[in-house]
């Protein structure tokens, strides 16, 4: 494998995660979309279901944060490699 196919699936793994990245971040949006939503429509439910969707919910943009994070960190390398 040349340093020129190398450096070709370097940039087609950042691309990739690029695409990761923008799936999320439309995730995102629809979540807290979701958290609008569950915080409008179920105000002071008596059995608690509001809570339970909340918290949820709320752990959902938590773990998509953190995968955020870590897609970030991936295409900050994969940019460093292909500025050698």
């Amino acid at each position: 494998m040349s340093l020129a196919d190398v450096l070709a699936t370097v940039e087609s793994i950042k691309q990739q995660i690029e695409d990761q990245l923008s799936q999320i971040a439309t995730f995102k949006t629809k979540t807290e979309d979701s958290i609008t939503l569950v915080t409008s429509e179920l105000e002071g439910d008596n059995a608690g279901h509001e809570q339970r969707m909340l918290a949820a919910l709320s752990q959902a943009l938590d773990s998509l944060g953190g995968a955020e994070s870590a897609l970030n960190a991936s295409a900050d390398g994969c940019q460093q490699v292909i500025n050698l």
